[in-house]
């Protein structure tokens, strides 16, 4: 069976190809928001966003679905 889970991976990529790191984004998002990015859990479509209009990316730049297969 198959589960598909989000991935901020190409977010903490783009991050350091821009020579950036997520403290830099403190000042536009709440601890929280950082802590479910970092452990990519759930945000909302607004956080997505908003994070897209600060970093001047598309959404597919900073997501990524991933499939998990079970064994």
């Amino acid at each position: 069976m198959k589960k598909k889970r989000i991935s901020y991976k190409p977010l903490f990529d783009l991050l350091s190809i821009r020579g950036l790191r997520l403290n830099s984004l403190r000042d536009t998002f709440s601890p929280t928001i950082l802590y479910r990015l970092v452990h990519n859990e759930n945000v909302n479509t607004g956080t997505l966003v908003r994070l897209c209009e600060r970093l001047g990316c598309n959404l597919n730049d900073i997501v990524e679905v991933v499939v998990d297969y079970d064994q």
